[in-house]
């Protein structure tokens, strides 16, 4: 992980009993190295950025799309130009004013050719990025966005996008001041509610403007370990709890919510990486697991084979497509993955064998080995990597890897959250480095449209696409449940399981933080499960 920037303020004197209990624990899978928005790389980096700046737009605790940072938007009948009017009175977390040029400020430094951010393309829609983001702008050209006066963002698109405003709430599109663009790296210049500073422990507190306790991430290795951190805590929010059973509940009870929507628990492929690259070894191994027999044996609570990629509470069409080996017995496709894997070499003494990496936690690798022993049956042999989350996604995003363990954060009641990350725009969390110019071409068809049902057929058709290419194990869906303190207000259960962090506070706090916008509850991403 890198450095964090060493402007960040470190203060011994931060930590959370020094504001009387005041301070909510935001319990992840990794540290936070990288607070610059534009940066952020892992999950834990997006809740931290996200904590600390607010975008354009926003979801609000039950999960809708709201104004942010902006009081209203349009779009034009064709879809490709947007403009938004910033709120009045906005000011970044020095004082200065926050204006328009700001948020083109914050869409420049994303794309800047030196150093684009890692999910710059998210922004490729925009008129030009693309050349913006080569260096190869011709003369008299512009990139895509503009400030025609202090409270105006103007965005033009290439194409119609209808799933714009959503962008517009990821750390990528946040803006930057435009007086000095990259005092945002450190998180002591924000455009929300917070700013940044360490506490002996090297934890990140995100603390109000006005100085009280407001957040502090902290790392549990897994929801087990941060089940048992939370026994000692007041006041705290875990992203998951244990999938497989819930620990003895006893009196914390009321800490458990239902985080709505439904999970997919999936293992991705490295399509980079031989001979996973083919199609015939990809079906071989995705065939010989039996999910049914999986979830007999690791009893996974409120879990459902998934033999399709979008989960059905997640779909906006009706399933017409499952994995061709649906219908199959455990034998058949035994017998199937055996033949498929003799045709591409690896029988008759050529023995295959995959390199498997899962995170730290029961659960993880008693699944992993129960799919270990499944592919044995088919002649697979399986080295399983078990490593601690920071250590595990680090090496997933270098590649270092056959098969493994991830999972992607977003509204769960829309198929472009579980399709979106194995395409172009899945950048850094297109872990398989899978490509396949039809899959892009069906989602950038679907965002194109405000139809429902035109949207509904082209994610059917890139869905079918990927349950062919069978870039993606699918294993099972589950219920997600989170942990969350009855002293914590402002969580709220809904269908696409989004939680804004900035939505909480402590029940019994005094005084509220204060507000980049009074009328609006400070944003920031939500949690989704990764453990």
């Amino acid at each position: 992980m890198r450095a964090i920037h060493a402007a960040v303020l470190m203060c011994t004197a931060c930590a959370p009993s020094s504001v009387g209990g005041q301070t909510i624990s935001v319990y992840v899978d990794s540290g936070v190295s990288v607070l610059d928005p534009h940066h952020a790389l892992t999950f834990a980096e997006h809740a931290g950025a996200g904590i600390l700046h607010r975008g354009l737009t926003q979801y609000d605790s039950e999960g809708r799309l709201v104004p942010g940072l902006a009081d209203t938007w349009s779009v034009d009948s064709s879809g490709t130009r947007y403009v938004f009017e910033l709120a009045s009175g906005l000011t970044w977390s020095d004082g200065r004013p926050l204006t328009a040029a700001d948020v083109v400020a914050g869409i420049h430094r994303a794309l800047d050719p030196a150093r684009p951010a890692p999910f710059a393309r998210h922004l490729s829609g925009l008129a030009n990025a693309d050349v913006y983001m080569n260096g190869t702008l011709p003369d008299g050209e512009e990139l895509g966005v503009s400030a025609p006066d202090t409270r105006t963002v103007v965005f033009v698109l290439n194409d119609p996008d209808y799933t714009f405003p959503a962008i517009l709430t990821l750390p990528v599109a946040m803006p930057a001041p435009a007086y000095n663009p990259d005092s945002i790296a450190d998180g002591a210049v924000t455009s929300g509610s917070n700013v940044a500073v360490r506490d002996q422990d090297e934890n990140v507190i995100l603390r109000t403007r006005s100085g009280d306790g407001r957040f502090a991430i902290r790392v549990a290795d897994s929801a087990d370990a941060a089940w048992a951190k939370t026994d000692t805590d007041d006041h705290f929010v875990t992203a998951d709890m244990p999938i497989i059973t819930v620990p003895a509940v006893g009196a914390r009870g009321d800490d458990i919510r239902q985080s709505g929507g439904q999970a997919l628990y999936s293992y991705v492929v490295n399509t980079a990486r031989p001979p996973l690259n083919t199609l015939e070894a990809r079906h071989a191994l995705a065939m010989a697991i039996s999910r049914a027999a999986l979830l007999d044996r690791v009893p996974v609570r409120d879990a459902s084979p998934a033999l399709e990629f979008v989960p059905p509470r997640g779909k906006t069409y009706e399933t017409s497509y499952k994995t061709p080996y649906a219908s199959l017995t455990e034998e058949e496709r035994e017998a199937v993955a055996e033949a498929l894997l003799a045709d591409a070499g690896y029988m008759q003494g050529h023995r295959f064998t995959v390199r498997l990496r899962v995170p730290s936690g029961d659960v993880h690798l008693r699944i992993a080995e129960a799919v270990a022993d499944q592919w044995a049956r088919a002649r697979v042999s399986t080295e399983i990597v078990v490593a601690p989350f920071p250590e595990h996604w680090r090496s997933v995003a270098d590649g270092d890897f056959d098969v493994a363990f991830a999972v992607w954060p977003g509204p769960r009641d829309t198929p472009r959250t579980f399709l979106e990350p194995l395409s172009a725009r899945g950048g850094p969390w297109n872990f398989g480095r899978y490509t396949f110019e039809g899959l892009d071409e069906r989602l950038t068809r679907a965002a194109r449209s405000e139809k429902p049902n035109v949207q509904a057929q082209y994610y059917r058709e890139a869905e079918k696409v990927l349950i062919e290419d069978q870039s993606l194990f699918a294993l099972f869906y589950y219920r997600p449940l989170s942990l969350v303190s009855a002293n914590v207000s402002g969580w709220r259960s809904n269908p696409s399981g989004m939680h804004p962090l900035g939505a909480l506070s402590v029940k019994s706090m005094r005084s509220a933080p204060v507000l980049v916008r009074p009328d609006l509850p400070p944003a920031a991403p939500s949690l989704s499960p990764e453990n």
